[in-house]
């Protein structure tokens, strides 16, 4: 069973017919690219308002050309393998560049990278943070104590040295 209706058409009774308000539409898609203009000004000019992609899935769908009985053309067999030639001219898949292999040494430098990162966290870790009229805790057991209601109540701030002082109320 067919779930997906494209775009020109629409179902009456179990049948593909043409859509009265899309069709036209298709139609003059069709003869807008085959003119010379690029999809997107066709599809604009056509007044489809459908990515660039979409527009080019139509164009290169031979069901427009009546290649599948289920559906009745749209346009001519041959303006419907003009496009999708044109198509396949302009739009050929970019091939892409091989990956190249990592350097062998690619272990230790991420290796160092991560060492940095693991340094100054933990020095954070370390940092005694004084609070007032409190014991002095480091950063891990000051953010360990927190619950989610802390968080969503902003009960801690980041000052510009990225200790984590807590918002104390003043008295």
């Amino acid at each position: 069973m067919r779930t997906r209706i494209p775009f020109g058409y629409q179902f009456v009774n179990g049948k593909a017919v043409p859509n009265p308000e899309e069709a036209p539409k298709v139609k003059a898609l069709f003869n807008l690219y085959l003119s010379g203009l690029s999809i997107k000004q066709a599809g604009a000019l056509a007044e489809i308002h459908l990515s660039p992609g979409a527009l080019k899935r139509i164009l290169i769908n031979p069901i427009y050309g009546g290649a599948d009985p289920f559906y009745p053309p749209l346009v001519p067999s041959e303006i419907s393998d003009q496009a999708i030639r044109r198509v396949a001219i302009r739009y050929k898949p970019q091939k892409r560049k091989a990956r190249q292999p990592l350097p062998v040494d690619t272990e230790f430098i991420f290796a160092r990278q991560a060492q940095g990162v693991e340094d100054v966290i933990q020095s954070l870790f370390d940092r005694i943070i004084p609070l007032k009229d409190a014991t002095p805790v480091t950063l891990h057991e000051y953010m360990s104590g927190l619950t989610a209601s802390d968080y969503m109540s902003g009960a801690f701030d980041f000052s510009p040295d990225m200790t984590v002082l807590p918002m104390l109320e003043s008295n």
